[in-house]
């Protein structure tokens, strides 16, 4: 019978701690930026990235009787901090930029996008004459390419509380073979 008190009891303690923790939250919306791609040769391969500049908007939220202290936002080794007096309680979001820079981006797999492919049998008509043809203008979506890590630091009178929270990040490749 103790046993079976003991169990129940470490099972309810972290509830019990649950419900004293004030809740804070961090909303992370971004933009997706649009990297030109220029014609590749047929076959898998990997695709170089160039920088990518973000846009985001951030909504912290620190419960009542706490203000947020800091907040950081990173993608990679890029890191921002956001100034404390841009937290004060009026404002509901923050808007933030990030650059990523090239060399800290890890090539893409990419096979079948922006490709040259020589047409098999011509139909007549075709202006192609024997040319690769390439569909300029194509897009691909890569979703989660990357990720966006923020943190937010909501500070009590005695107490401070950290909140974490990930984005996982796209990319919109746009065929140019020019």
């Amino acid at each position: 019978m103790k046993n079976r008190m003991f169990l129940l009891t470490a099972a309810l303690l972290p509830l019990q701690a649950n419900a004293e923790t004030p809740l804070h939250a961090l909303t992370i919306s971004a933009d997706t930026p649009e990297v030109s791609v220029g014609q590749r040769e047929p076959g898998r391969g990997f695709l170089a990235l160039p920088q990518l500049d973000y846009s985001f908007s951030l909504q912290p939220a620190c419960a009542d009787d706490w203000t947020a202290g800091r907040l950081s936002l990173s993608i990679a080794d890029s890191r921002i901090y956001i100034d404390p007096a841009a937290l004060d309680a009026s404002a509901s979001s923050v808007e933030a930029k990030l650059s990523v820079p090239a060399r800290q981006l890890a090539p893409l797999p990419l096979s079948g996008f922006c490709e040259a492919a020589m047409p098999a049998d011509e139909p007549a008509g075709d202006l192609s004459n024997g040319e690769p043809v390439i569909a300029a203008g194509q897009s691909l979506k890569i979703t989660a390419a990357l990720s966006a890590h923020a943190a937010l630091l909501c500070e009590s009178e005695d107490q401070q509380r950290m909140t974490y929270v990930t984005k996982a990040l796209d990319i919109n490749l746009v065929c140019d073979p020019q």
